[in-house]
């Protein structure tokens, strides 16, 4: 049981992880009110298809058309006509939205396996059951708070900041590295107990905010690394804003 709960355990975390890729692509199937105002993270489209009917050039790369649509453009009912005259059925966004991830059931199956999976090990195994008396009780909200008022500091901090980038820079990362090791790993190892405890309803909606929290975090660090320390800045908004939505949704769960 304890080689099963194991390749349960993997299979699923894989499962998450193609689930969650899908989180910022949504289907050109959907509504045109569920499209419109979307930013692209993705070009879309390629001119070449609108232009006349015309075979091109033997020779001719498609691939390396310009793109119809560049990231950065906001989706309106003309785009969205043009693309799927195109045949277009996906386009990658800037926002996430619940209703529109089409891999939501199966990133909620992957975390029910998580669970199952840790629960069939536990029993037979004396390192992995002191490893959830580690985080039994745990309590989310602290770390949360924590998260919220670091990233906030860490707003205020490169504001304007009279430090070097260099010196500014490596602050960013020490401290986005704390964090990813310290607050966000107990969260993430305190998922299948607070399942257990909150029941996967509640689970899912309080990852609604929590998991692009961690993804803007973990961009904030790797935007950081690259020297953009403006787009880090702009992911530490972005991750602000999420991680005060899962302070109140934390509350809202009693």
């Amino acid at each position: 049981m304890r080689t099963f709960g194991f390749w349960l355990i993997c299979l699923s975390a894989a499962a998450g992880v193609l689930a969650a890729a899908s989180a910022y692509l949504v289907s050109l199937s959907l509504p045109d009110e569920q499209l419109e105002g979307l930013t692209l993270a993705a070009p879309a489209g390629t001119q070449a298809a609108l232009e006349d009917s015309e075979d091109p050039p033997a020779g001719d790369d498609l691939s390396q058309r310009e793109p119809l649509y560049e990231v950065g453009t906001k989706v309106d009912a003309a785009m969205l006509q043009a693309l799927r005259d195109q045949s277009v059925e996906n386009l990658r966004v800037k926002e996430f939205a619940w209703e529109r991830w089409r891999g939501k059931w199966w990133f909620i199956l992957a975390a029910v396996g998580m669970l199952v999976g840790a629960r069939l090990g536990k029993s037979r195994s004396p390192t992995s059951a002191g490893r959830v008396q580690a985080v039994s009780g745990y309590d989310p909200r602290p770390d949360v708070e924590s998260l919220e008022n670091t990233v906030r500091e860490l707003l205020a901090k490169t504001e304007g900041s009279a430090e070097s980038i260099a010196s500014l820079k490596q602050y960013l990362l020490d401290r986005l590295h704390e964090l990813q090791s310290g607050e966000l790993a107990r969260l993430a190892d305190a998922r299948g107990e607070l399942i257990e405890r909150m029941g996967l309803s509640a689970y899912a909606q309080l990852t609604e905010s929590l998991a692009p929290a961690e993804r803007h975090i973990n961009r904030a660090w790797s935007t950081a690394a690259d020297g953009a320390l403006e787009e880090s800045r702009a992911s530490l908004q972005q991750a602000l804003s999420e991680l005060a939505a899962t302070r109140e949704r934390l509350a809202s769960l009693g």
